[in-house]
């Protein structure tokens, strides 16, 4: 029994992890395959694409409109132009008739001017009929609205680059934990399952003593109440296990029971950063800061835009096409007309004084958004790096615990073999020993998680090979 329980407690430490580099293949491809399927990524991609398609929609702005407009028009009724033709030319016509009349009785001429009378005519102010059919072009040429909702559109995409970034930056972090918990159950298995045989020959070996008197039958219900106290904590590692993985999966949108091959574990030392490096690092490289300069950037072009809207706009406008009361493209029936508008709003309501003070109150707001951040950020990379420096020390201490444990019960087994320590002490032994792996394998794996969480504070991920 001694020497199984030996073989037995080799496969404990044999199996428990040891401090993995952050240059893990298996979490590099799985980050990998993250940024690739991650549904909320993609969304976030998405809004970066629709940005990038408006900041080429702005773009069009410069160029010139040009379009096709026809019109066909029925009308009746309306105005009545009155031109009175006959009133003024009927007593000219009178006058010419009575004078080649005398001149013709006098011989004086062969012909009579022939006897006219007009009406007065009545013109309709609207064509019963008309068409009119042309090409316009349109083309800006002084309009500061123009060029700064262009400047707006591009700031707008850098700020959606950089949301992009951020989320990809919290993505990396997310898989990276939810890995590391995912090991953390597995290693939590191997031991329950180590420790389940050593149980397992517990009780047999118990009974085997109780039934030859050497013992008495509490330990027995012990050894029963240890297997109990096991069945639990399995349960608790199997929800861990499952829970886990369907995280992790979750995020990399894969089906929620995917299994993940695990690599072995491969010690590695991981420089640290002095705390002040790391705030530092942080107030560079976090994309909120990134965000906020940019926000501010966009309060500025918003207030040079308002007050470019009190300068005049100059618009060129040429037409050319066919028009009248019938459909005919001829040369008698087309015209060409060329246009500069101006247009200069001289006064609307102090409307444009509004937006500007609206837009400095925002960029105050934004400076103390800022400052804001820069403390939060502080904050945050100081208790990740407590938290890490701790998780260090846990580590250390837990090696340190688990080493004196085994040189232990080595003592102790010794001590049971020979006759000189009673089963309880052998048993306590083994108990706490085991304590001591699980003990293990959740400072080490707790270690990688608060790494992970420094690097994600201070926006320094060390995954050269993936790709965005």
């Amino acid at each position: 029994m001694i020497d199984e329980i030996k073989q037995l407690i080799l496969l404990v430490v044999l199996t428990t992890p040891q401090v993995v580099s952050a240059q893990d293949s298996t979490l590099m491809a799985l980050i990998q395959t993250g940024i690739e399927n991650n549904l909320a990524l993609k969304q976030k991609v998405l809004s970066y694409d629709k940005s990038m398609i408006a900041l080429n929609e702005a773009k069009g702005l410069f160029l010139p409109e040009i379009s096709i407009n026809a019109r066909y028009t029925l009308a009746e009724g309306g105005r009545i132009i009155e031109f009175p033709v006959g009133d003024m030319l009927n007593p000219v016509y009178q006058t010419l008739n009575q004078i080649t009349t005398q001149m013709y009785e006098y011989g004086l001429t062969s012909e009579v001017f022939p006897i006219i009378r007009l009406e007065n005519e009545e013109i309709p102010f609207l064509r019963e009929h008309e068409q009119e059919t042309k090409a316009s072009l349109i083309q800006p040429i002084f309009n500061s609205n123009v060029y700064y909702n262009y400047k707006l559109k591009q700031k707008m995409t850098v700020a959606e680059k950089v949301t992009v970034d951020a989320y990809r930056t919290t993505l990396i972090a997310e898989i990276s934990k939810a890995y590391y918990n995912y090991r953390k159950s597995i290693g939590l298995q191997e031991i329950l399952t180590n420790t389940k045989a050593l149980l397992d020959e517990n009780l047999r070996v118990s009974e085997s003593l109780l039934r030859n008197d050497k013992v008495t039958g509490d330990a027995v219900f012990r050894a029963k109440a240890e297997i109990a106290k096991y069945e639990q904590q399995k349960a608790e590692a199997d929800r861990m296990e499952n829970a886990s993985l369907a995280w992790l999966n979750f995020l990399l949108n894969r089906p929620l029971e995917t299994p993940v091959l695990l690599p072995a574990s491969q010690a590695m030392l991981i420089p640290a950063s002095a705390l002040s490096e790391c705030i530092s690092k942080a107030s560079v490289s976090r994309e909120e800061l990134s965000q906020i300069a940019v926000w501010k950037d966009i309060a500025d072009t918003y207030i040079k835009m308002s007050k470019g809207s009190m300068l005049p706009t100059i618009t060129g406008v040429v037409d050319y096409g066919f028009q009248g009361e019938e459909y005919k493209f001829s040369s008698d029936d087309d015209y060409l007309m060329a246009s500069f508008v101006l247009k200069w709003t001289l006064f609307k309501g102090f409307t444009n004084q509004a937006k500007i003070k609206q837009a400095g109150i925002e960029k105050l707001i934004l400076n103390e958004k800022e400052k804001e951040a820069r403390q939060q950020i502080a904050l945050e990379v100081t208790m990740a790096w407590y938290d890490l420096q701790t998780a260090v020390k846990k580590v250390e201490s837990a090696n340190t615990e688990e080493k004196a444990l085994r040189d232990a019960l080595h003592i102790i087994s010794k001590k049971y073999k020979e006759g000189n320590a009673n089963y309880i002490e052998f048993l306590d032994g083994v108990t706490t020993y085991t304590n001591a792996g699980t003990n293990k394998v959740l400072a080490m794996y707790d270690f990688h998680i608060k790494y992970i969480e420094l690097q994600r504070t201070t926006s320094s991920f060390i995954f050269s090979s993936i790709q965005p």
